[in-house]
């Protein structure tokens, strides 16, 4: 009977052993997925600017977990979904931590972002990695905004105007007060970044001073009623010059014009030339019969042309 109760003990020192032995093994091996959690989050997003004045916020957890809102709404909270919860962990496990402050050069609606990512990687993020973990925290901020039921309508968030846009819609604007047409009949038929040569975007009249200095811009090409219009902007949109039309007119057909107050400058020439800037942005020449008879049509003009511009050569 004894030498069968040792053999037992030792058979069941070993079992215990492998027990052992096996469960630290598999306490040692993380799950797939498993990201070790740390009390702070992992990624503090904040975003705000625009025309609209938004502020959005978001704060991510290495669980998944987050919170997210705007500073016109309630926070909502959620959890990432596999997918995306897969790729926050590859990044956590292979970039390094960092900042993003960021501002963009417009002036009416400048957004700022600013981003920090704890990350436990040897892997210093790329640009491009930067921007892909901005643009994955504004998908799921969109996503929790959208999803959170508000009480009270939210306002729409979107992204910074790109320049271009701003002077597209400047132009338009601009044609429309000066031709009366309603913007919806105007078409955009091109939009070109151009450096222009003063500040006057290289339309400056005779009489005109204009910063000498590089200036750029857009060139917007328009369409309206069958006529084809050429603005310039500044690089906002905040100043818009269309070229001028060249045309001939008989004399009456300019006095036709001047009296209708519809020139903004004169230019004549010994020459009896006599360039005509029109409100509307053309430029028409015509022949006076006597030297200065364009300078008797305005005196008669009046109070409609009392601020012409006026020049002679």
């Amino acid at each position: 009977m004894r030498p069968r109760t040792t053999m037992t003990y030792v058979t069941m020192f070993v079992a215990l052993l492998l027990l052992s032995a096996c469960a630290t093994t598999l306490a040692g091996t993380p799950e797939p997925g498993d990201v070790d959690a740390k009390p702070g989050p992992v990624l503090v997003w904040h975003r705000e600017g625009g025309i609209a004045g938004f502020c959005d916020d978001l704060t991510l957890f290495a669980d998944g977990s987050y919170t997210a809102g705007t500073c016109k709404g309630a926070t909502q909270q959620g959890t990432l979904t596999s997918e995306q919860q897969a790729l926050l962990e590859d990044w956590v496990t292979r970039w390094g931590p960092f900042a993003v402050d960021e501002t963009d050069p417009a002036v009416a609606d400048a957004m700022t972002v600013q981003l920090s990512f704890t990350g436990e990687g040897a892997d210093v993020a790329t640009e491009a990695d930067r921007v892909a973990l901005q643009a994955f925290a504004s998908e799921i901020h969109t996503g929790a905004v959208m999803v959170g039921p508000p009480t009270t309508p939210a306002p729409e968030v979107s992204g910074p105007v790109r320049d271009e846009d701003r002077a597209a819609d400047a132009a338009r604007e601009a044609l429309q007060n000066m031709t009366g047409v309603d913007l919806e009949d105007i078409r955009l038929v091109d939009v070109a970044g151009q450096n222009w040569s003063d500040g006057c975007l290289g339309l400056g009249g005779p009489a005109e001073s204009c910063i000498a200095v590089i200036t750029p811009g857009y060139r917007v090409l328009l369409e309206a009623d069958g006529e084809k219009y050429a603005a310039r902007t500044n690089s906002d949109g905040t100043v818009v010059r269309f070229e001028l039309q060249s045309g001939t007119l008989e004399w009456e057909e300019a006095v036709t014009l001047i009296l209708a107050g519809r020139v903004t400058q004169v230019v004549q020439t010994h020459a009896l030339t006599v360039t005509l800037y029109l409100e509307d942005g053309s430029i028409v020449t015509t022949i006076e019969p006597v030297i200065d008879d364009v300078f008797d049509v305005i005196s008669r003009c009046g109070d409609a042309c009392s601020d012409m511009i006026l020049a002679t050569e």
